[in-house]
């Protein structure tokens, strides 16, 4: 299981702390692998491409934390800062994802978002899935994962906690045959693997 956390512009210029060293002692502190941890990243702040946010990035990239460009196509969508930035999933807004497979026009969009990403070797996430059409359509042009209410809605804490332990038992013990692949959590949001990435 793996956990995202959206990071804001102002976490880069005004901690005492180095973002790096605190988000260390914060993985230390819950033992958990760098590799469980995904930080989302805005567009606007990657265009920055200020030398302190690459250094940043690079550090924490280094650590094993995965890194994520959040909402991509809703800001300057600068392709330059894909190979400038140690960055290793691209999460496709949902203003892209609302009308497919019916709007010719993001069906295009959505593909070539997928494309591109893959031909750089980034994760895909597909934002705001909420019908089996679009799940359908995005399994079949190879995006790597999803998120949306068609996986799951807003959970408390407690009910989180119940449905991770129930989906952690064996197979054995499982009602349900249809499980995900994986689950991940976002302010409170059950997200789950579309795939297995490939």
């Amino acid at each position: 299981m793996s956990m995202s956390v959206n990071l804001s512009p102002a976490q880069f210029h005004t901690s005492e702390i180095k973002l790096q060293d605190s988000i260390k002692g914060l993985l230390d502190e819950c033992s958990l692998a760098p590799s469980c941890l995904t930080l989302e990243l805005t567009e606007n702040l990657l265009i920055e491409e200020s030398s302190d946010i690459i250094i940043t990035l690079e550090a924490l990239s280094e650590m094993g934390v995965n890194l994520a460009v959040d909402d991509f196509g809703t800001g300057y969508s600068a392709l330059s800062y894909l190979r400038k930035f140690p960055v290793n999933i691209l999460k496709i807004d949902r203003t892209f994802v609302n009308d497919i497979p019916f709007s010719k026009e993001d069906v295009a969009l959505v593909k070539a978002i997928i494309a591109m990403a893959r031909s750089l070797d980034l994760i895909v996430v597909a934002e705001g899935i909420e019908t089996v059409e679009q799940n359908e359509f995005l399994i079949k042009h190879n995006c790597n994962r999803g998120q949306g209410y068609l996986y799951g809605r807003p959970q408390t804490d407690d009910d989180f906690v119940a449905l991770v332990q129930r989906f952690n038992e064996p197979p054995n013990n499982q009602n349900n045959k249809s499980q995900p692949i994986a689950i991940d959590r976002k302010k409170d949001f059950r997200n789950r693997y579309l795939q297995h990435d490939s």
